[in-house]
């Protein structure tokens, strides 16, 4: 499920865990667990999107939306050694 998770990420550059969990068929709670893993094993990571704006939401993967305050979002970004995994 955390190469699907990933995949889905590369593929897509959609990082929402409703948008997962809607295309795996499985709850966002799941979704945020298998998040939490793939942090932990290094295949993705937190990063800033300090210079985020409303104009770039359309191709923005953070899954926040433009109805949220655009200060201090964060989002993910797969690593080297996610891009790796993809690979076998």
């Amino acid at each position: 499920m955390l190469k699907a998770i990933l995949k889905i990420m590369k593929n897509s550059n959609e990082f929402s865990s409703s948008t997962i969990a809607k295309e795996l068929n499985i709850s966002e709670t799941m979704v945020e667990i298998y998040k939490e893993q793939l942090e932990q094993k290094g295949y993705i990571k937190k990063i800033s999107l300090s210079g985020c704006s409303q104009d770039q939401c359309s191709s923005c993967g953070c899954g926040c939306g433009s109805s949220k305050s655009l200060n201090s979002i964060s989002g993910w970004e797969i690593t080297e050694k996610g891009l790796l995994i993809l690979q076998k």
